[in-house]
């Protein structure tokens, strides 16, 4: 997906068309969302519309507190353009949210892999569970686990699989500061995310979320080997780094080369 069409996007959801007449307007003009090895590019929905435009990255890859995160300087959209779109998208909801139905946003994920994760035993999602209480800010001192579970479609595997939340996350996140390890991953996406290693050091667990949640299509969990293969949504990262990749050039930066491999590729599964 081009640049273009996301910041076309921000400005007609500022001007105030809803995310469904956006969709129209992109089906009818032959905009489809980005393909990958996997899947071709498909029509645009509301839903997939408002997944975009909610996403901080787009507006300069912002952190907790709307703190400007460090290496990374270029924004696809303006902060007045994409500020003005969600308050259209909230001034357009018809009734108000309750503690009981409240959605949490991906920086307030108490587990990072919420809705990424499956088993590579059976194939199933994994579900999460905590010993007590659990919230974003007691996360790393809360125990937390990932759990097969199974279903009608794909039985649990027995023994039952359980993985501690804190080892699998922090796989993930080493699988994306190794982009070269990433099977699939297209030379331009793995030098962005060689340019942004650093960040990691710097971010908090509410950013390592928005991170995670933003550039991660799936995530695979292998009991076998306690290894973890991961997909990329290279839908959301394609625009960022081809902005990134405009600026350095602007810049004239030199070359950035991509981390050596130090894992061997994994076969993934799309999430479903």
């Amino acid at each position: 997906m081009e640049a273009a069409v996301v910041q076309d996007f921000f400005r007609r959801a500022a001007a105030g068309e809803t995310a469904e007449a956006i969709a129209a307007s992109a089906n009818e003009r032959g905009i489809r969302t980005k393909a990958n090895r996997k899947q071709r590019g498909s029509c645009w929905t509301g839903r997939t519309v408002l997944q975009l435009l909610r996403s901080p990255l787009y507006i300069g890859m912002r952190g907790a507190g709307g703190e400007q995160l460090p290496g990374l300087q270029a924004a696809l959209v303006d902060e007045q353009t994409a500020l003005r779109a969600w308050e259209q998208s909230a001034a357009r909801r018809t009734r108000p949210s309750t503690p009981r139905g409240l959605r949490l946003l991906p920086d307030q994920y108490p587990f990072m892999l919420k809705g990424i994760l499956r088993c590579g035993g059976c194939g199933g999602s994994m579900t999460t569970s905590a010993s007590q209480a659990v919230t974003v800010e007691t996360a790393d001192s809360v125990p937390r686990y990932y759990r097969c579970r199974g279903s009608v479609a794909y039985p649990a595997c027995q023994p039952a699989v359980q993985v501690p939340a804190r080892e699998v996350e922090e796989a993930v996140i080493a699988r994306l500061r190794q982009p070269s390890s990433i099977r699939g991953a297209p030379p331009l996406i793995r030098l962005f995310l060689g340019w942004i290693d650093d960040l990691w050091e710097r971010l908090d667990r509410r950013g390592k979320n928005v991170f995670v949640q933003a550039f991660v299509h799936g995530a695979t969990w292998h009991p076998e080997n306690r290894r973890v293969a991961v997909e990329l949504d290279l839908e959301m990262i394609a625009p960022l780094a081809e902005a990134e990749a405009q600026r350095r050039q602007g810049a004239r930066d030199p070359p950035v080369t991509p981390p050596s491999p130090s894992a061997p590729d994994r076969p993934r599964r799309r999430r479903r």
